[in-house]
């Protein structure tokens, strides 16, 4: 029998675990595949990425999400002293700037002499130790055959969808306000207002939209606390209003009146060089997001790069996890197919075409001729290992071409297409 305690994942659940029972004198072994094993949502190889929303959700402790995560608080918990001390404006909410909250939270564990990071894929569930399974939402086909075999269920699902990330300098500001809702945690959210006749052409444009056609194993029941906007569109004209897009508790100071409907942005990271749109999970096709969302006042001109959003769906109630199981619960997640080159950023600019991207250390905007293997950098926020974002320079992959490639590394930043 192993002494150690293993816990198999690094999300947010598998990093806590791991703190819990470090932090208690456990010897901890943890298995995290990532980087050397990639999946399709994660960026880095750091843990407890967040690949959705960069929200915990509520932190008011007059309801359960909020008294949750003070209990917590005051139990040493790794993964919420973290999200305090990298917090972004988000009213009464817990959202963190996504990069610096998995750095800080890797660092910390790498740094514990109790604990042990092993980077490799776990196929087989071990049964000489206590082990806790944490795969997260991209749980590998050989764990996922694993938990089939050993719980004989057939219902672990997933669905996926994309939340999009708005470029702060491409959003119009004089046509949006700050506040938060009932003026909470002060104006820490920008508030695009619709009146009754845009909010009904954009109603009507989203179910005129085109969607990706799920693959077989994605036609499963949606979770209800993650459901594709557009979905919502489909179960009624004013189911909107009193889900993301619902207007109580903000007055738009410029006209001292309610708006008919509101789409909220909330920071990204702490330097609000970009927005993510509040509750806008979406199954569009990347062109269609482009003509539906600029319909949003303030967006008009949105420039913006994208997440992918992953929701656990149903799980056998006997079986208990230390997170979410998700991802290709049933052994298929490698046969995702990823969007075509020329979607990869939701607002693409034509041309030249910019695209978006993101790794650990800073978001970089840049520009590229298609088949040339020559980007230009334009610009990029935030300051990540002594690096300065901001200086444009010229880079050029000899023998790549951004046709047949597809990619590009230069000295410090991953350039996709």
């Amino acid at each position: 029998m192993r002494e150690d305690v293993v816990v198999i994942g690094g999300g947010l659940a598998g990093s806590e675990a791991a703190w819990q029972a470090a932090t208690r004198g456990a010897r901890v072994t943890l298995y995290e595949m990532r980087p050397k094993e990639p999946t399709q949502a994660h960026k880095t190889g750091l843990l407890a990425e967040l690949v959705c929303s960069n929200s915990l959700g509520s932190g008011d402790m007059l309801n359960a999400p909020g008294i949750l995560k003070e209990e917590m608080r005051r139990l040493n918990s790794l993964v919420i002293r973290v999200a305090d001390e990298v917090r972004v404006p988000a009213g009464t909410a817990l959202a963190v700037d996504r990069d610096q909250f998995a750095q800080r939270i890797t660092q910390t564990l790498e740094s514990h002499p109790n604990v042990r990071i092993i980077r490799e894929e776990i196929k087989e569930i071990p049964s000489d130790c206590v082990c806790i399974i944490a795969t997260g939402p991209l749980t590998s086909d050989g764990m996922a055959t694993a938990i089939r075999n050993l719980t004989h269920s057939k219902n672990l699902y997933f669905f996926d969808a994309i939340s999009p990330i708005i470029d702060t300098d491409s959003i119009k500001m004089e046509l949006v306000f700050r506040a938060s809702r009932y003026d909470r945690g002060g104006p820490d959210y920008l508030n695009c207002p619709m009146d009754e006749a845009s909010y009904d052409a954009f109603h009507d444009a989203l179910l005129k939209a085109e969607k990706v056609q799920p693959k077989e194993f994605e036609k499963t029941p949606y979770f209800e606390g993650c459901i594709p906007i557009e979905v919502m569109a489909e179960r009624g004209r004013q189911t909107m209003l009193y889900g993301p897009l619902k207007p109580v508790g903000l007055e738009d100071p410029r006209t001292r009146t309610r708006p008919h409907a509101v789409v909220q942005l909330r920071a990204e990271n702490l330097h609000g060089s970009c927005y993510n749109m509040v509750g806008f999970q979406t199954k569009l096709t990347y062109p269609e997001q482009r003509r539906v969302f600029r319909m949003i006042p303030g967006l008009e001109q949105a420039e913006c790069d994208t997440v992918r959003s992953w929701r656990e769906v149903r799980v056998e109630p006997e079986v208990v996890y230390g997170g979410p199981a998700e991802g290709d619960g049933v052994g298929r997640g490698r046969e995702r197919v990823q969007p075509p080159p020329e979607h990869v950023c939701e607002f693409p600019r034509a041309p030249p075409r910019y695209v978006a991207t993101q790794d650990a250390r800073h978001r970089v905007f840049c520009r590229a001729t298609r088949g040339s293997g020559r980007l230009h950098r334009i610009g990029c926020h935030g300051r990540f290992g002594g690096h300065q974002c901001g200086q444009g320079a010229d880079r050029t992959a000899p023998g790549h071409s951004a046709a047949r490639d597809g990619a590009w590394e230069s000295d410090d930043v991953y350039y996709d297409l």
